[in-house]
């Protein structure tokens, strides 16, 4: 698992430098609490395009298109080195979002996200409302699952919570104060 996140890093570095920018730029970061923060997440996708306006209806700000050769993407994320690699960074109140397409694109559905099998289960976005990000993510080409909607405690410290789904099916949980 370490190997893998250090490889991801590699190709997000890759992706800087190859934008212009410096190593300075990156790392080392004075600001890491132990030296350690989390650089970004990656979205393996079907269809970069569609991805991109999706996360961005949900109001983050879309990087450039990069091409990563073959040979590179073979070597660090375990491709075909005849396959193509599309990737774009996204970004939304410091979280960064890797989507990455492989051309061909798989066939295979993306993770189910249950928290009963290893693995991510899901990414959490905290939300002012949870039932209006619901509804802009259905308009928006994904899902949502409306039996999953709770709320949980009670008062001020109330959450409520949905989980939804991305375009591809990528498991998104949206959590917000409990509305009255």
């Amino acid at each position: 698992m370490a190997g893998k996140f250090l490889i991801s890093g590699s190709a997000l570095a890759l992706m800087f430098f190859a934008g212009g920018a410096r190593a300075t730029d990156l790392l080392p970061n004075p600001t890491l609490d132990g030296g350690i923060g989390l650089a970004n997440v990656t979205i393996s996708v079907s269809d970069l395009e569609r991805s991109t306006k999706f996360y961005q209806a949900l109001g983050f700000a879309a990087g450039d298109r990069h091409e990563v050769p073959g040979a590179l993407a073979a070597k660090t994320l375990g491709t075909p080195p005849d396959d193509k690699l599309e990737v774009r960074f996204i970004s939304r109140n410091g979280m960064l979002i890797e989507l990455v397409h492989i051309i061909p694109s798989s066939t295979k559905p993306a993770s189910p996200g249950a928290a009963g099998q290893l693995g991510l289960s899901n990414f959490a976005f905290r939300v002012d409302d949870v039932m209006r990000v619901a509804a802009l993510i259905k308009a928006n080409g994904g899902t949502a699952n409306d039996s999953s909607h709770a709320t949980m405690g009670e008062g001020p410290q109330a959450t409520e919570f949905v989980f939804c789904g991305d375009p591809d099916g990528v498991r998104l949980e949206l959590v917000g104060p409990a509305k009255k």
